[in-house]
């Protein structure tokens, strides 16, 4: 999870600042519990991490990573100035190449998690991928609602 929010929340924290930071975090965290609570409604086992945040933060950033000037976008600048690039709408970022390969490739593990149910140690404890699918689709779809640059208004042709 470290490894993840490194690079995605630090870009998110800078972009939104830290109070709406935590406020996305929490609210990434309460929708991936969910979505977990929907999948295992008589589950008794406890249920820990912070999976579905670090995979909120991961969509939310999916929004403006790509953009030229931001963070993935193999322009090299200042980080403050990558996380004020104005983020692209949801419909325009879901036609992105890089967006749907990383799509492909982050669904794609998360399907390998939970087809194979793979454990971790020698209690059986397996990863919560529903809850790192809630969270992802929280952030994906709650990014603009936190979001606080300004979009740049797409063209009419």
């Amino acid at each position: 999870n470290v490894l993840w929010l490194l690079p995605f929340g630090s870009a998110l924290a800078r972009r939104f600042g830290s109070l709406r930071f935590f406020v996305f975090m929490a609210v990434t965290a309460a929708a991936g519990a969910f979505a977990h609570l929907l999948t295992h409604s008589h589950d008794v086992a406890p249920m820990i991490g912070a999976s579905a945040s670090v995979s909120g933060a991961m969509a939310a950033a999916i929004r403006f990573a790509f953009v030229r000037g931001s963070f993935l976008s193999l322009r090299r600048g200042d980080a403050d100035a990558a996380a004020k690039v104005p983020a692209q709408p949801l419909l325009r970022a879901l036609r992105d190449p890089r967006v749907l390969a990383f799509l492909g490739i982050w669904f794609g593990i998360n399907i390998i998690f939970g087809i194979g149910s793979i454990a971790i140690g020698n209690e059986g404890a397996s990863v919560a991928w529903q809850a790192h699918i809630g969270g992802f689709f929280a952030g994906l779809l709650l990014f603009s609602l936190f979001d606080p640059v300004p979009r740049v208004p797409e063209a009419r042709a």
